[in-house]
């Protein structure tokens, strides 16, 4: 692997990474529910408010990331979503009533738009052959992430009935949720740091006008001198476009026309179909469903863990076959799978 190939492989991996910051806050929530709803006293609703907080936060937020990445830039915007992590997990941890960490959690959603700016970046400075599969990287953080919360939290509950001396010390049992959603703290933190090495997006250079920085970056991605030059053309000429439509609001528009409505509606559906599956439920309250078909605590909190392992696998044989069977066939079957999943969970 040459210079310029191990840079963007390298660049793309730090921005990757916020997607297992995603599923680690997405799924360390689902180990705390029977311990905040005693701690705090709670009824389903505020259970459930607690749980979904980060959901209308990220809602919000949306509106707005766009606005943001074209303002201060895809690096910077980046930066400040790790922080969000940052504070958001901290906050949580450290908070007193229900409604402080609804609060905290609320301000966490602000930075699962983690997501939708970390494949902006990548597209934008990843050569188009190699763009696919570093955004697919993405996915797999997540999955790893949402294993990752349920093998920590499986871990904390086997460690509070341990009878280590430092686990007495620090008092992990009697506040295990907040030692489960604190896990986040120390990858959040990593994220931050590592997002300092990457470079500006070119784009975003060549959209303040700063082409000389621009150049040096595309070179530093691509040694073929030429290429680089020719990835700069191609950037102000899609920029000159992105002019003519009046701008990131207006942009809007054009998801409204005849030419592009039927990608629009058939991306909207798709959205909407994953949702509905029900799968975040069981992400969000993965050791709860457990736990209420009758098994203990362990083992509901290791059935969590294979779900997991599950998801990693089933995510890399997805991004092994894309290619080859193409988008539509996996989406086909895998709606056909999710359709089966869901008529024998009603009939059993």
């Amino acid at each position: 692997m040459n210079g310029s190939k191990r840079n963007v492989f390298f660049f793309a991996f730090i921005v990757a990474f916020g997607g297992f910051i995603f599923g680690l806050d997405a799924a360390l929530i689902s180990g705390t529910v029977r311990f905040v709803s005693a701690e705090f006293n709670l009824s389903d609703i505020q259970i459930g408010t607690v749980v979904s907080a980060p959901g209308f936060g990220v809602l919000f937020a949306l509106v707005i990331t766009g606005y943001i990445c074209n303002m201060f830039g895809r690096k910077n915007t980046l930066i400040g979503i790790a922080f969000i992590y940052i504070l958001s997990a901290i906050a949580s941890v450290l908070a007193p009533s229900y409604e402080l960490l609804v609060a905290a959690r609320f301000i966490g959603g602000l930075a699962f738009t983690s997501l939708s700016v970390a494949a902006m970046y990548i597209g934008e400075v990843a050569p188009s052959k190699y763009r696919g599969k570093l955004v697919s990287m993405i996915q797999i953080n997540i999955v790893v992430g949402l294993s990752a919360a349920y093998f920590a939290n499986y871990l904390l509950v086997d460690l509070a009935h341990s009878n280590f001396e430092w686990v007495t010390q620090w008092n992990v049992q009697d506040n295990l949720w907040r030692w489960m959603l604190g896990v986040e703290i120390v990858p959040a933190v990593l994220w931050f740091l590592l997002l300092f090495t990457i470079p500006q997006s070119p784009r975003w250079l060549v959209m303040k006008g700063n082409e000389t920085r621009a150049i040096t970056i595309l070179h530093r991605l691509n040694k073929n001198t030429e290429l680089a030059q020719e990835q700069l053309k191609s950037i102000k000429e899609s920029l000159v476009d992105y002019s003519e439509t009046g701008g990131y609001f207006s942009s809007f528009k054009q998801l409204l026309e005849s030419r592009v409505r039927a990608a629009v509606i058939i991306a909207f559906t798709i959205a909407i179909v994953q949702q509905v599956t029900g799968i975040n439920a069981i992400m969000f309250y993965a050791p709860t469903v457990f736990e209420q078909l009758g098994v203990g605590t362990d083992a509901a909190f290791f059935n969590a863990v294979l779900i997991g392992l599950v998801s990693i696998v089933f995510t890399v044989v997805a991004i092994a076959l894309i290619d080859k069977l193409g988008r539509r066939p996996l989406v086909i079957w895998g709606l056909a799978a999710a359709t089966l999943s869901l008529f024998f969970s009603i009939v059993t």
